[in-house]
């Protein structure tokens, strides 16, 4: 907790505020300046998944680096009886390269496939999920099967009033 003085020169009275710092909401994780949660109550296809992390101000799962990877690996997937997870790659069926960018938009240069990234879905569009059976490696699935997902977003940085 820290206390914040602030001096109102209009009226010259001093107010002090009772302030703290969240970093996520309860039930996400901090890892460096994101949150990530994991959602598997309700498993939803990668369409309805992508909706939720919107709904609550986030992304489906993208991954950056190795580092970031290897702490959902340790800290979510391994902490829980999770196999498969959706992340936020969904084909791209107008490109060539099929997986370009991450459904937040950042360009795909990190990756960690189980496999080869064209597989074939037997029907429908390809999506990916992390598999903790190999070591949270990222196959092709089905984007219509429903999937326990990882939602992220940017941690809260700075002061807010202590409710």
């Amino acid at each position: 907790m820290f206390v914040h003085v602030y001096l109102c020169p209009k009226i010259q009275l001093l107010f002090v505020f009772y302030v703290c710092f969240k970093d996520c909401l309860p039930g996400w994780i901090l890892f460096q300046t994101n949150c990530y949660l994991l959602v598997h109550e309700r498993p939803q296809s990668w369409d309805n998944a992508e909706i939720d992390c919107l709904n609550r101000n986030a992304e489906l799962l993208y991954l950056l680096t190795t580092e970031e990877e290897e702490f959902i690996d340790s800290q979510i997937m391994n902490r829980s009886a999770i196999r498969e997870a959706f992340i936020g790659l969904k084909e791209d069926e107008n490109d060539i390269k099929r997986f370009v960018n991450w459904s937040s938009g950042d360009p795909l240069e990190y990756t960690n496939w189980h496999g080869s990234p064209a597989e074939k879905v037997s029907s429908g569009t390809a999506c990916v999920a992390k598999n903790a059976s190999v070591y949270g490696q990222w196959k092709i699935v089905d984007c219509l099967r429903s999937f326990p997902y990882i939602c992220k977003k940017e941690g809260k940085n700075g002061l807010e009033p202590l409710c």
